[in-house]
Order: structure tokens, then sequence, then C-alpha cells
């Protein structure tokens, strides 16, 4: 059963749907993109890997985004599990509850029907990368954050993947884990490894960093399939 709090922002969203293909389209691709998700959330955090502060050292800055990036991977782990151990979850644009609405233009309604939406992995994966960030630059997280949820997070909801709800655990999933991972002394001993490899041969540390950010824009797609195939050939 839908419940009121997504039912009230579903139906405002809804109102807007199907006035233009255009912008049904321009939302739709923003949605299925990479470059203006993971790409431009990879943009500011590497902005901020090369910045320095006055009042803070570089190692310092460093070590918070290090642990940033373990949140991130640990968000968006976590988000799968519960998605396979809750009970499955319909997305919005196939639940029989909201058959009246109308769904935007090239958007099909078996998308992502054998995944469940609860809870959002993208609002645990890029809200803490965003979060994250508020640790090292609080103008820069918030900027962050806000186009995390105007042109990741919203759109999302627009064209029928997630309810509110789906949204707001990711959003919880995220900000807790960050909140644990940047507690002084455990960021201190996850962080340690790797910036003494990144003191040591920073050629392959880069390298390295290059493949997670990659992974990251394409929110470990090739990963996710991978241990999909692998899954149903074990069962």
């Amino acid at each position: 059963m839908v419940n009121s709090f997504d039912y009230s922002i579903l139906s405002f969203l809804n109102i807007f749907v199907r006035r233009s293909p255009l912008c049904d389209g321009l939302t739709v691709m923003i949605a299925h993109g990479y470059l203006l998700k993971g790409g431009i959330i990879m943009m500011f955090f590497w902005w901020a890997w090369f910045m320095e502060r006055r009042d803070e050292y570089l190692p310092e800055i460093r070590a918070k985004l290090i642990a940033a990036a373990i949140g991130s991977m640990c968000s968006l782990a976590l988000a799968r599990v519960l998605a396979l151990m809750l009970p499955f979850r319909l997305r919005p644009l196939q639940d029989i509850e909201l058959a009246s609405f109308d769904w935007p233009f090239y958007v099909s309604t078996k998308s992502l029907e054998n995944w469940s939406a609860f809870p959002s992995d993208h609002a645990a994966l890029f809200f803490a990368l965003a979060f994250g960030l508020f640790f090292v630059s609080p103008v820069m997280g918030a900027i962050a954050s806000v186009y995390v949820f105007i042109v990741i997070l919203l759109p999302r909801i627009y064209i029928g993947y997630h309810y509110p709800t789906d949204i707001v655990a990711g959003l919880l999933i995220a900000v807790t884990l960050i909140s644990l991972l940047q507690v002084p002394r455990v960021r201190d001993i996850l962080s340690r490894p790797f910036l003494k490899w990144l003191d040591r041969h920073p050629a392959s540390f880069y390298a390295c960093a290059f493949l997670f950010s990659f992974l990251v824009c394409t929110l470990f797609d090739d990963i996710r399939g991978m241990g999909s195939f692998i899954w149903k050939g074990l069962h």
C-alpha cells in the first residue's frame, strides 16, 4: 500500500508528466546517463583531493576523502543487501495502485522490474560522497548535496523508478555510515594504509583511484552484473 507521504509527492510531480516530450526525454536521459551523475560528483571529489587549505593539512583532507570513498562503497553495498533481504518493493511505475498515473515519454514500465526499489542505491552511493565532502568543505558539500538531490535523485522519482521513501532510506544509510567513518579515530585507521600507499607508490595508487572513479561513475554496473551472473549460475 502506498503511504500518504509517497503518494502526495508522486501526485504533485505527476502533474508535470507528459507535458513536453523534450522535458521528459531530458529527464530520462539524465536519470540513465553517467556523466551528470557520477561524473560530476567525482569531479567534486577530485577537486577536493587537490585542494589545500590554510587551516588544514593536505593529508588530513585526503584522510577524510578516503573515509568518504570507503563509506560510499559500504553505503552502496548495504543498500543492495537490504534490497535483497527486505520484502520486494515494486517501482512506482509498476505498482497497480498507481495505475491511474501517467509516466514520462520514453520510459518503459518494465524498467528495473526485477530490482527492488527500497532502498535507493543511487541515494546511498552518491549522497555518501556528497555528504563526505562536508567534512572537507561545508560549501562544497552543500553544493554537491543539492546537486545530488536535484539532478540525480529527483528525476528518479519523477520517472517512477523510486518512491520518495526509497530515497530517504538511501540518504539515511549514507549519512549514518559516513558519520561513523568520519569519527577521527576510525578515519585514521581506515586512511592510514592508503596514505602510505600514496607516499610509497603514487603511480599505482592513482591508477587504482582512476578505476574507482570509473566504477563510481557507472554505479559499479559491471561488477554488479558479473556478481548477478555468477549468483544465478551457482543457483
